[in-house]
């Protein structure tokens, strides 16, 4: 399960914060880990989403 994969991954490590891009459907896989999780693309519209990740991956400052 995704749960039990992030924990291998991130044993150890403090200060996890989970950035969760997937949509809402996808994001039950991990509704229940004890980490903080950001979703910071809660309530775009699929447009906006784009917008946002295209933003990011150019450097480009996201207002939206």
């Amino acid at each position: 399960m995704a749960r039990d994969q992030l924990a291998v991954e991130l044993a150890g490590l403090e200060d996890v914060t989970l950035v969760v891009l997937a949509g809402e459907q996808y994001r039950t896989a991990i509704s229940d880990v004890p980490w903080p999780v950001e979703i910071p693309m809660t309530g775009l519209g699929i447009g906006q989403q784009l917008g946002w990740l295209t933003a990011r991956l150019s450097g480009d400052p996201v207002h939206i």
